[in-house]
């Protein structure tokens, strides 16, 4: 067996753990628990059209009824330390990474109502940035939406008190960078 570790944070209610091979991550929930598997299921099949119209999401693996086995994304959360001379440009990248997310073509999206495809929880930890390569994960919620959603979600991230390290000027830059 595999050696891993437990991730501790996020809200989902599935146990997630992150090899230490580098080999990806593994989400399950009980198969008796009706709704948080078939969260994971629509994780899955969304992750799987997202990918399909060039998101930069995580690889699905293998998954099955409850569980979902994805590739490791590189790149650290937009909600980790960052100095403050990087600080701005993370901002930049949130804006511009949104943007492309909802530039998306909304055609044949079977993933909710509205009129952009959205993150449907487009905050700080969703978005990994490693260099010039982002990654959006946590994509459960992911499908046509009000691009509202998302904006709102992110600029509470930004100005909320569990990122301290940004503040209005980067919420500012966000909004500017995603147009």
């Amino acid at each position: 067996m595999k050696s891993y570790e437990v991730v501790t944070h996020g809200h989902s209610g599935a146990r997630v753990l992150r090899y230490l091979d580098g080999s990806g991550y593994l989400k399950t929930v009980s198969p008796a628990d009706e709704a948080a598997a078939d969260l994971v299921d629509a994780e899955r099949d969304r992750l799987l059209w997202l990918a399909s119209r060039g998101v930069p999401v995580p690889a699905v693996l293998d998954a099955g009824r409850g569980w979902l086995h994805t590739a490791a994304a590189p790149g650290r959360p937009a909600s980790a330390p960052w100095s403050p001379s990087e600080r701005d440009g993370v901002a930049t990248i949130l804006g511009e990474t949104l943007r492309l997310l909802h530039s998306v073509d909304p055609a044949g999206c079977p993933f909710g109502a509205g009129p952009v495809v959205g993150h449907g929880d487009y905050c700080l930890p969703n978005v990994l940035i490693a260099g010039d390569a982002v990654h959006i994960i946590d994509v459960g919620r992911a499908g046509l939406l009000d691009p509202c959603v998302d904006i709102e979600d992110c600029l509470r991230s930004i100005r909320g008190p569990l990122n301290p390290q940004f503040g209005e000027s980067h919420a500012r830059r966000f909004l500017a960078a995603y147009g």
